[in-house]
């Protein structure tokens, strides 16, 4: 009996350090956020990479295979991506897939075009010349593999540089 006593008392004893230690580390909680501030800081913006955005479309592709000097074989392109999005674009990096006649991928080649577009815009890029492709290339399949966000002057307009 005397052990059951002795063994209640130690535990309500423990219980009782244990909230008192909860209670006290409540108290330095408060006591240490109440005299904290909140300072926020704002960068200005930087671009951010977009892969394969889907507000940006290719409306038109097209591929025309041409002999070089040297008999190498070149291919010139003629791209127009329209833009369907809020925001706008620069740095688009286009992806051109050579196809053979049973249309299986032969190569690929990456470009990227600086130039921005606008929201709502729609965007020719004439005169893309790559070169060399294989020989037995009869297509091409275009694609956006990623873009750029632009910095508007709207966006930058009363932020700190």
């Amino acid at each position: 009996m005397i052990r059951r006593t002795l063994l209640f008392a130690l535990t309500l004893i423990l219980v009782a350090l244990l909230a008192g230690l909860m209670m006290r580390g409540c108290r330095q909680e408060k006591e240490r956020t109440a005299g904290m501030t909140e300072q926020t800081l704002e960068s200005p913006p930087s671009p951010i990479r977009v892969f394969t955005p889907d507000d940006l479309e290719i409306v038109r592709s097209d591929f025309r295979a041409q002999t070089l000097p040297g008999g190498e074989t070149g291919a010139g392109h003629q791209v127009e991506i329209r833009h369907r999005g809020p925001l706008p674009y620069q740095a688009i990096r286009l992806r051109f897939a050579y196809l053979d006649r049973q249309g299986r991928i032969l190569e690929t080649r990456t470009l990227t075009h600086r130039e921005t577009i606008s929201p709502g815009a729609t965007l020719r890029i004439d005169g893309i010349e790559v070169a060399p492709v294989p020989a037995a290339a009869a297509a091409a399949e275009t694609s956006i593999l990623s873009a750029d966000l632009a910095l508007s002057p709207a966006t930058t307009a009363g932020q700190a540089p």
